[in-house]
């Protein structure tokens, strides 16, 4: 942790063009952050399988709990969780609403449809990234970020129109479904842009907390009300406890690892890295969910490997700027 304050303390807001340890350590925080929210997604289907737990009652938990353990943590370093400056509270208050909304919607896509068609849908976040990135944080975009663009949405619709799923999720979807993860792309990015935006300003253990505490207050209120509506409360078992415990742990994770990296190295260049996440859903998919994986899965994934994360290398290696 230490070196990695180090950096980012750096001379440099931003990572240059060439290969750096800062853009090593922020790369390598991003995949780590990937490999804890696979987990995440798995343990919360195999929850949302095997209890009767709502989706609200779920995001409230973990929020709850993941609000406890960044508080810890920011006390045990002595973090000033208070110490917000002016010029930094709207831009907060964006980043923490839409990663709120996006969390709270993605795990409702979860239960809406198969594990490995809710990713190929919600990963057209990276795009809206690299794109918002460029209007907002004036981030510059160039030829190789947009066949990069292209080639992995292309391989996203690939997956997601050949793609037979086999899980009993899918059988019954709604037709409106996949509108629900779409949206949570859309928030997604936007946490993306603002969290980087705030990056001089805001801890990277701190930004999460105001989204964990408003995520928990906003998922009480609906959970009350959607539970006083439904008439079914759920039956907590150790079980149940235990899965609540290990998602908050794993999301709090990869939500420090995720904010690390884009503390060292810019939203357009890591964003590509996050469609990795596909693959490890059409392995996890496939041989834990039963979701179908075929040569259009396969073919999808490489574009989406070829379209943006060897850019993303290439990049950060200096061969292209």
């Amino acid at each position: 942790m230490e070196k990695i304050e180090a950096a980012r303390r750096g001379s440099s807001t931003d990572a240059g063009a060439g290969f750096s340890l800062r853009s090593v350590v922020g790369i390598l925080c991003m995949n780590a952050a990937i490999l804890f929210w696979v987990g995440l997604n798995v343990a919360t289907k195999v929850l949302y399988n095997t209890s009767n737990i709502s989706a609200f009652e779920f995001s409230y938990f973990r929020c709850s709990l993941g609000l406890l353990m960044s508080y810890v943590y920011a006390k045990w370093k002595g973090i000033d969780v208070l110490a917000i400056p002016r010029v930094a509270g709207r831009d907060l208050f964006i980043r923490s609403s839409t990663a709120m909304f996006g969390f709270a919607l993605g795990f409702w896509s979860l239960q809406l449809m198969s594990y490995s068609k809710f990713v190929s849908l919600t990963y057209v976040y990276p795009m809206i990234t690299q794109i918002a990135s460029y209007f907002i944080l004036g981030e510059r975009l160039t030829v190789y970020d947009f066949l990069g663009c292209a080639g992995s949405f292309l391989g996203v619709l690939i997956i997601e129109t050949h793609s037979q799923k086999s899980s009993s999720t899918s059988n019954s979807e709604p037709a409106w479904a996949f509108i629900v993860p779409l949206v949570t792309a859309v928030f997604w990015a936007m946490g993306d842009v603002f969290q980087r935006k705030i990056r001089q300003h805001v801890h990277y253990v701190v930004s999460p907390m105001y989204q964990y505490l408003s995520g928990s207050i906003l998922c009480a209120a609906l959970g009350f009300v959607s539970t006083s509506y439904r008439g079914t409360y759920t039956i907590y078992t150790p079980r149940v406890f235990a899965l609540l415990l290990l998602t908050a742990a794993l999301g709090t994770a990869g939500t420090v690892m995720y904010a690390i990296a884009f503390q060292l190295e810019k939203a357009g260049r890591l964003s590509p890295i996050g469609y990795l996440t596909i693959l490890y859903a059409l392995v996890v998919g496939y041989f834990y969910f039963h979701d179908d994986l075929n040569v259009y899965s396969v073919v999808g994934a490489m574009l989406i490997m070829c379209g943006s994360f060897t850019i993303a290398v290439l990049k950060g290696c200096g061969f292209i700027s």
